[in-house]
């Protein structure tokens, strides 16, 4: 994911290191970097665009929660449905203001 040019620079490094510390791997950079400047630097890093494209603002998860389905699973494997909990849990305490991130998908080759 990529900042936008709403982001708050101190806030995207805090978002970086609790995402980091969360999951193991940061979501987006710790500097501001906007899409024109990721294409400034794989350019100044003598890569070329092949394919670039950004994703639709409601790309979201389309699959629908299906309760008995989840309950049967935490029956089944407790403690992979303790560690999804936990996951669950983790995965909303940093909050990213709307209009902050957008998502890019683009292979780059090397000129």
């Amino acid at each position: 994911m990529v900042w936008t040019d709403l982001a708050d620079p101190e806030i995207a490094a805090r978002v970086h290191d609790e995402t980091r510390e969360i999951f193991g791997l940061p979501m987006a950079s710790r500097e501001r970097l906007t899409w024109p400047d990721w294409i400034t630097l794989l350019d100044d890093a003598g890569f070329v665009p092949t394919l670039q494209g950004k994703l639709p603002a409601d790309a979201r998860r389309t699959r629908e929660r299906q309760p008995r389905i989840t309950l049967a699973s935490a029956l089944r494997h407790p403690l992979a449905y303790a560690q999804f909990l936990r996951y669950r849990f983790h995965s909303r305490s940093p909050q990213v203001p709307a209009g902050w991130l957008e998502s890019w998908m683009a292979v780059w080759r090397r000129a």
